[in-house]
């Protein structure tokens, strides 16, 4: 009931939609997700993201503010993969994107305090960002494949998936 008035920015309101879709954990689905919304709207937020680098000892003062701002970036996505964050979520699917891309735009708003504004085709972007290579569409598949090539890889080995151990149950009274 909060988010329906007081709205969120724009990570949140794509991770909610994950959520509500896919039953995805929230902190996952932020996390999954920062690093997309990060590189989409570095460019209104540089001087911010270099700052950042700064505080965060992935930057020196000495190199450009555009180059601290990637660094700082691409801190956060190696920080995720070493702890496991898949860069993509498997279950998202091309053809739910649109409206998941307009249920987070509704949900985002110009009045919380976002570096940009995120359109329909923005939010929709972020999202392909994040679909697994086998549902996307030949032509995005092949450009990630592009990306992949020219961007050293620091996907984690493959970890067995954990499993939830039971609740312990009181013994019958």
């Amino acid at each position: 009931m909060h988010f329906t008035r007081a709205n969120v920015g724009n990570v949140h309101a794509l991770a909610h939609q994950l959520g509500g879709r896919y039953h995805t954990p929230h902190g996952l689905a932020n996390a999954i997700l920062l690093p997309p919304v990060l590189r989409w709207c570095a460019a209104s937020v540089t001087d911010r993201l270099a700052t950042l680098a700064l505080r965060a000892g992935v930057a020196t003062e000495n190199e450009p503010v555009e180059q601290r701002a990637q660094a700082f970036v691409e801190s956060v996505d190696a920080l995720n993969q070493r702890v496991g964050i898949p860069r993509t979520l498997a279950e998202l699917c091309e053809a739910d994107i649109p409206d998941l891309a307009r249920a987070a735009c509704r949900e985002a708003d110009a009045n919380y305090p976002v570096p940009r504004v995120m359109s329909q085709p923005d939010a929709e972007a972020i999202l392909r960002e994040v679909l697994p290579a086998a549902a996307q569409p030949p032509a995005a598949a092949s450009a990630r494949k592009r990306r992949a090539r020219t961007t050293p890889s620091t996907q984690p080995s493959a970890k067995p998936a954990r499993s939830r151990k039971p609740k312990p149950t009181a013994p019958p009274a």
